[in-house]
């Protein structure tokens, strides 16, 4: 394949993963409990994709810019929205953000559990009572 025909298609490609790395996953409890533990699933491999944006191609076509996006897979399948902890017990997310440990892990998934809660409870209709006129 000619490196122009690269860059103008999606590459994806799967990696073995080394032991030792692993997905956080979400216990949830029955009913209003909501999100009770973390468990931690193993990946297995890594799938790898590389693209280049139209709109870099187009503002600066002789150009090497390839973007690229890591997603671990696990035996569940791939993981979209995830956290991973690395072999030497490090907890962190795409965004940058580290955890010192489960606790923090675990707080961090309730309160986003509660702001989503909260945000669905805002976007409901208010139901405006009839005043018995027609």
């Amino acid at each position: 394949m000619k490196q122009k025909d690269l860059l103008d298609s999606d590459e994806h490609t799967i990696i073995r993963a080394n032991p030792g790395w692993h997905v956080a996953c979400q216990v949830w409890g029955d009913g209003a409990e909501g999100i009770i533990d973390v468990d931690w699933t193993e990946v297995i491999a890594w799938r790898v994709m590389t693209w280049v944006h139209e709109s870099v191609r187009r503002q600066a076509p002789n150009s090497i810019f390839v973007h690229s996006m890591v997603t671990p897979i696990t035996s569940a399948g791939c993981m979209d929205d995830w956290i991973i902890r690395d072999p030497q017990g490090k907890i962190s997310s795409p965004s940058d953000r580290d955890f010192t440990d489960d606790a923090a892990l675990l707080a961090y998934y309730r309160e986003e559990e509660a702001a989503k809660r909260a945000a669905k409870r805002a976007a409901k209709p208010v139901p405006v009572p009839a005043t018995g006129r027609h």
